[in-house]
């Protein structure tokens, strides 16, 4: 793949869609993606500016570049390397409470923000149950998950729609109060990975049932670890069976 220009000052992020499928930007239909074209959507900052790239497999090349000079402030994309995808959009985590949000059949740039009474370094953003944005955020020993309301973006609000208990933690081999996000396992998955001084562990979702992943050790150093990014693959076509890593 052809390198991206450096074009960027303060910060980049970027995501990988398939491109079989559609508007979704996902496989589906046991579809091998490894095997399958792709593009990347490369956002970066500039001075009062923000901008996309994306790149094809199928033609090989970057496109030109999309500006916006739209944002008010001064904003760095932060380190988190992960982005959400919900309706269609895509969104990065940006300092501050801003969101860039991305258009991936638009390709136009536009700004959201979290809440003011979030903690944007303890932050992940997440695709709510009904397909749209969300974000997880702990306070002390409790996981919050908020979703966007439906709206133009100036108007729409956030909903705060439950509240996960993490003392249950502390019976599974975690000591810390107030554990650290690292990421969140979307296409159906629905788990969010959480890093303690006594290791790294999930919650899903759905069950509410937590899991020390023992392949995080603390003398693999766990303070190190800042994000997780899991992906889905398909290794076995007939019974359309996944796994994430």
């Amino acid at each position: 793949m052809p390198q991206e220009p450096n074009l960027y000052y303060w910060g980049w992020n970027a995501a990988v869609l398939c491109a079989t499928g559609g508007n979704r930007g996902g496989c589906g239909n046991g579809v091998d993606c490894h095997r399958t074209p792709f593009t990347v959507v490369f956002v970066g900052t500039m001075p009062r500016s923000m901008f996309a790239r994306v790149y094809s497999s199928e033609a090989g090349a970057w496109s030109e570049m999309t500006t916006s000079s739209l944002f008010a402030h001064d904003y760095c994309l932060m380190g988190k390397p992960i982005s959400a995808r919900a309706e269609n959009m895509l969104y990065f985590l940006s300092s501050g409470s801003m969101i860039l949000k991305y258009g991936v059949t638009t390709g136009k740039l536009s700004e959201i923000h979290l809440p003011d009474t979030a903690n944007p370094t303890n932050v992940v953003l997440t695709v709510s149950e009904d397909g749209g944005l969300g974000f997880a955020e702990v306070v002390g020993s409790r996981l919050y998950l908020s979703s966007r309301n439906a709206g133009p973006d100036e108007d729409a609000g956030w909903t705060q729609n439950r509240v996960i208990e993490l003392n249950r933690l502390f019976s599974i081999g975690a000591r810390s109060t107030t554990p650290k996000v690292l990421g969140f396992a979307a296409d159906g998955v629905g788990v969010i990975f959480l890093r303690t001084k006594d290791g790294v562990f999930t919650v899903d979702l759905k069950t509410e049932r937590f899991v020390k992943l023992e392949k995080f050790s603390v003398e693999s150093n766990i303070n190190r670890i800042y994000n997780i990014v899991p992906h889905v693959r398909f290794y076995t076509h007939d019974l359309n069976r996944h796994v994430y890593h």
